[in-house]
């Protein structure tokens, strides 16, 4: 439901709308135009969309060609963890129940994407940073990492902390039907895979929904904190033994590298730290004090001045997609989810590239833009809540 507000609330005006507010306020006629190219995110999402598809396919090859792992009497034994023996010695006074509800009470998930949500709603409506370049940015960390994952698991088989891991999330034994064997790949492991897959997944995913929190916020405390939270949930999913210590250390170290790096497909932003920079600042924003007040205006008036489609229509536009994620993640059963994030995938390239691009209306260019950028939001929605 979020979703569905923030994407309302967000809805580009039309352009007599927008000239009609300029000609009131005796400024000049002007055109609206999709803020930002979404082209380099569009791209960037489908070669992510490939990578999660592979990598959740390679899961299955690793665990279906490692023949030792698949029994419990003939898995190797585990590796020594001593990350994990200094956990358990630090928890002795607990049990696992309790640390197990101490990481339910925390919910860091939830944390991650309030942090996240909260962090888009700056860029778009208060224009703390370009929407399209952080998406892209967190984007392409994510497709580096979980390539390099895939890479790591396929080159090592490491075995894994749990003797039935496979028999709790394959069929014994893996069939010999090639068209069955590839239809256990095709099935998303929600519940992660065996043989220990260096490196976490989970490491991967909150780390970079950490990273792009963080890089929004000039808070030195509510970074700590965010980071605290992560570690502590790191801490628990290696004391429950489903990852080695190592896995989680390297995502974290290894998405944090990659944010850096990748730093570069975002516009240059004044450091805060320089005073110069904090007087220019200050003066921009007395500056462009009115005009920002008129943009986030304009924004939220967007939704009750489309002039292309009715309000019912524009709200089963947008509910539609954000229904059908969450039932995928409550009601439908798991195997459609990989199939609904190609349509999803699909849909928004068919959008951005049939529709929007052509169109030489940029009014409306600029609303079939932002209705495929709301698709993406509803794949993230559907993406994380099945794998986070």
């Amino acid at each position: 439901m979020c979703i569905v507000v923030f994407s309302l609330a967000t809805v580009p005006p039309s352009a007599a709308a927008a000239n009609s507010q300029n000609t009131s306020n005796n400024t000049p006629l002007r055109t609206v135009r999709p803020k930002g190219s979404a082209w380099p995110v569009l791209m960037a999402t489908l070669v992510l969309v490939t990578v999660l598809l592979t990598e959740n396919f390679m899961v299955w090859v690793v665990s279906a060609t490692f023949e030792a792992g698949q029994r419990s009497d003939t898995a190797p034994p585990p590796l020594q963890d001593n990350g994990r023996m200094v956990i358990r010695a630090l928890t002795s006074g607990l049990t696992k129940y309790e640390v197990v509800g101490l990481r339910r009470l925390w919910n860091v998930q939830g944390a991650l994407l309030a942090c996240l949500g909260t962090s888009f709603v700056l860029a778009e409506i208060f224009e703390r940073r370009q929407l399209y370049s952080l998406g892209l940015r967190g984007v392409l960390t994510m497709t580096a990492a979980r390539t390099l994952r895939t890479i790591s698991f396929l080159a090592t088989v490491l075995p894994s902390q749990n003797n039935y891991c496979y028999s709790q999330h394959y069929p014994y034994p893996p069939p010999t039907e090639w068209k069955e064997w590839i239809w256990v790949g095709i099935i998303p492991a929600s519940n992660g895979g065996c043989n220990d897959l260096i490196i976490s997944g989970h490491a991967t995913v909150t780390s970079t929904l950490a990273c792009i929190s963080a890089s929004i916020s000039n808070d030195p405390i509510f970074c700590v904190a965010l980071w605290t939270m992560v570690v502590l949930d790191y801490m628990v999913e290696i004391y429950e033994g489903f990852h080695y210590s190592v896995d989680m250390w390297l995502g974290l170290v290894l998405v944090c590298l990659l944010w850096r790096v990748l730093g570069f497909v975002e516009p240059s932003l004044p450091t805060l730290r320089s005073p110069s920079a904090v007087d220019k600042s200050k003066k921009d924003l007395e500056l462009d004090d009115a005009s920002n007040k008129e943009s986030t205006t304009a924004k939220f008036s967007g939704f009750a001045s489309n002039k292309f489609l009715s309000r019912k229509a524009t709200v089963t536009i947008y509910f539609s997609p954000t229904l059908v994620a969450f039932l995928q993640l409550v009601l439908l059963p798991d195997w459609t989810c990989n199939i609904l994030v190609v349509v999803y995938a699909a849909t928004t390239a068919i959008l951005y590239l049939g529709f929007a691009l052509p169109n030489k209306d940029p009014a409306k260019a600029a609303f079939i833009q932002h209705v495929a950028q709301h698709v993406l939001y509803s794949l993230l929605f559907m993406t994380l809540g099945m794998y986070l």
